[in-house]
């Protein structure tokens, strides 16, 4: 395992150049395009047995499946928090200048400020974040909510 999170650093190291701040490097590629929380909301739409929440109040934004979180915006409204696989991916996720430490969420959990990635990534991000829960619903939710289509 512990070989496997060092390759795959040395990957994403090489893919998207090696920061001393990982701000700066969010910060940097602020300039591409990237999703808005209504682009955000448009596409958790397109996810089956997607439903929106606001659990807290005040204006947020709790994307779930079968009554599990698989995304979140507060009402600060910075960009979208969701859950890896585990607590290394987050923590090279949050290294390499991907994601920041996601505020009052487990470790497992990523913060993806609006603009520090593009759609593309952003989407793949949320995709995994929505598996990962929908995978961990039982057979017998999982049974009721139609197969997600592929993106193409």
């Amino acid at each position: 395992m512990q070989m496997q999170m060092m390759q795959m650093r040395r990957v994403m190291t090489a893919c998207i150049g090696a920061s001393e701040e990982p701000c700066q490097a969010l910060s940097e590629r602020a300039t591409m395009p990237s999703m808005t929380r209504d682009d955000l909301n448009t596409y958790c739409t397109t996810l089956p047995g997607a439903t929106l929440e606001d659990p807290w109040g005040g204006g947020h934004d709790a994307w779930k499946i079968g009554g599990k979180m698989f995304a979140c915006v507060s009402i600060a409204n910075t960009g979208v928090s969701v859950k890896t696989p585990d607590i290394e991916t987050a923590s090279l996720l949050i290294e390499v200048g991907r994601a920041v430490r996601a505020p009052y969420f487990h470790k497992s959990w990523v913060h993806l400020p609006w603009g520090s990635i593009d759609v593309t990534e952003m989407r793949d991000r949320v995709d995994i974040s929505y598996d990962l829960m929908r995978a961990s619903l039982t057979k017998k939710v999982q049974a009721t909510i139609a197969p997600r289509m592929p993106r193409g």
